[in-house]
């Protein structure tokens, strides 16, 4: 399911754009459904007792952390690092990660993590909405890096894999929908 806010200002409008499109191209690449892969907006960084976890807006309406959840194909959500101000734009550090079953998304293969990325990648490399691919990073310590990562109950070993794209975004501060 794509998970989108109701009303968007500023930053997530971009991101929801990006958001709705990645996510009906992906429904075109894999065997996913409204109903085994969810794709989130931004998730906020939160504060917990012992780090930080990331904490996504659901269809309920409510906020929960956006760990793997292994009933789906997969998953993913945006981050947002830094916001650099200029007049009306602003320059953001924005990343997406994603969370896949490698064995349901593309079945009949061996460890396929680089085709779900390629696959990703070319979606987002077209410049759309402000985006600037930057950079891919894998190994769950530097996807998640300065997230508590206590509560991922599975490691990026086959059958699952998380991978993150790094962006550079430009977008205007002042947009609203």
């Amino acid at each position: 399911m794509n998970i989108t806010k109701p009303s968007v200002t500023g930053v997530d409008i971009p991101i929801q754009k990006l958001q709705t499109v990645l996510y009906n191209q992906i429904k075109a690449l894999w065997p996913v459904t409204d109903s085994n892969f969810n794709l989130y907006g931004r998730a906020y960084r939160n504060q917990l007792k012992d780090g930080y976890i990331q904490e996504i807006y659901t269809a309920t309406g409510e906020y929960k952390d956006s760990y793997f959840d292994d009933t789906l194909y997969g998953s993913g959500f945006f981050g947002l690092e830094s916001v650099k101000v200029n007049d009306l734009d602003a320059v953001a550090s924005v990343y997406l990660i994603l969370m896949v079953n490698l064995d349901l998304i593309k079945p009949g293969t061996t460890r396929n993590d680089e085709e779900v990325r390629i696959d990703v990648e070319r979606i987002c490399m077209n410049h759309q909405f402000g985006f600037l691919l930057t950079g891919i990073v894998t190994g769950i310590d530097q996807v998640f890096k300065g997230y508590d990562i206590k509560g991922i109950k599975f490691r990026d070993m086959q059958p699952y894999h998380c991978f993150r794209l790094n962006f550079q975004l430009t977008y205007n501060i002042y947009d609203s929908n």
